[in-house]
């Protein structure tokens, strides 16, 4: 397994272990990575805004389906992530790199789970520009993934 949270989050006691827990199901094979969920340290009023919106959450797609998790808070299975190649590093900002990664494991035939009791704190931005900045690299991850992957829906 490799895990993953950011120098600006705070993991939870017992975090680990409920990200673990995340792979075990009658699936488990099947199974390439868990997401936890993020909420935010402060009370900020973009924070609280990204919490609402579920910003960096494990959320399902139109299929029901969790697409992909988010590396704030995620667990891959080693060997699964190292056959997918790990992240496309051509990604040159955050956003996207998570999505794209995800699509070329479901197309693998992988799946993901959440795991809600994996819980980080996040420190979000504290301003409408920073978050404004954060909202444009997603939609510029999500134009490489359409260039990368043309015809699919990046959410």
């Amino acid at each position: 397994m490799i895990a993953f949270t950011d120098s600006d989050c705070i993991p939870e006691r017992g975090w680990l272990a409920s990200l673990v827990e995340g792979f075990k199901s009658s699936e488990s094979g099947q199974i390439a990575g868990v997401g936890g969920i993020v909420r935010g340290t402060g009370g900020s009023l973009t924070g609280e805004y990204a919490d609402l919106i579920q910003l960096l959450d494990p959320v399902s797609g139109p299929d029901g389906e969790i697409p992909y998790v988010i590396t704030a808070n995620a667990c891959y299975r080693r060997g699964i992530l190292l056959a997918a190649g790990l992240f496309d590093e051509g990604f040159q900002r955050p956003g996207g790199e998570e999505a794209e990664l995800g699509y070329r494991l479901r197309l693998a035939g992988y799946r993901f789970n959440l795991a809600p009791n994996a819980l980080v704190y996040h420190h979000h931005r504290d301003s409408t520009s920073e978050l404004t900045k954060t909202l444009i690299n997603y939609g510029r991850g999500a134009g490489r993934i359409a260039f990368l992957w043309p015809g699919i829906v990046t959410g």
